[in-house]
């Protein structure tokens, strides 16, 4: 992150809760499913999880929805390009905030004085 690499990790709302207390800065992303009932045909599809196994997902989805309000954005994951547009235009407009800005960049380019000979030498 310090060399201004994105990091994006895929992990449940407790995680993120965690994560969430030690980096304060993160962009916190909440992706859902367009209902219940796609998740479950979703699920069922895959056909890697028992049934048993299913019901219980669904039922912590239910649970673990009511913490959106935890998260900067919703994204929902209904349509695989429409969803892949909402993540990059989240990543472009937290890249462009304000508070992200290269101060020594801002600072050499706007701040600093310089020599008004060495401008006109480069031109």
């Amino acid at each position: 992150m310090e060399q201004g690499i994105d990091v994006l990790l895929e992990i449940d709302v407790q995680g993120a809760l965690q994560i969430k207390k030690k980096f304060e800065d993160g962009v916190y992303i909440f992706i859902l499913p367009p209902s219940l009932d796609t998740l479950r045909a979703r699920l069922q599809s895959r056909a890697s999880d028992s049934q048993e196994e299913i019901v219980r997902r669904l039922h912590r989805v239910k649970e673990e929805v009511w913490s959106f309000r935890e998260y900067y954005y919703i994204v929902r994951n209904d349509d695989l390009a429409q969803s892949f547009r909402e993540l990059q235009s989240i990543f472009l407009a937290e890249r462009l905030k304000t508070k992200r800005l290269d101060m020594n960049w801002f600072e050499q380019n706007f701040i600093i004085e310089r020599d008004p000979q060495q401008s006109n030498r480069a031109t």
